[in-house]
């Protein structure tokens, strides 16, 4: 069974979720994007397209909320 990107993103440590964040950041703010985690999953859930790296972004927002924001 394919593993969809919130699947995975729900399955990493809070750390892992900082690193993408961190990440994010630093892209929205210099318009470059190291080679990170972030890169990792549009390359494995996307196929390097990079349009999709602004929704990896809310999708790892997402995540972040959820996790310490749901009740």
């Amino acid at each position: 069974m394919n593993k969809t990107i919130q699947t995975h993103l729900q399955e990493q440590s809070v750390e892992y979720l900082k690193e993408c964040f961190d990440e994010l950041e630093d892209f929205r703010l210099n318009g470059v994007l190291k080679n990170g985690e972030i890169r990792k999953l549009n390359d494995s859930f996307f196929s390097s397209n990079p349009t999709s790296l602004f929704m990896i972004g809310e999708i790892v927002y997402r995540e972040i909320s959820v996790r310490f924001f749901a009740k």
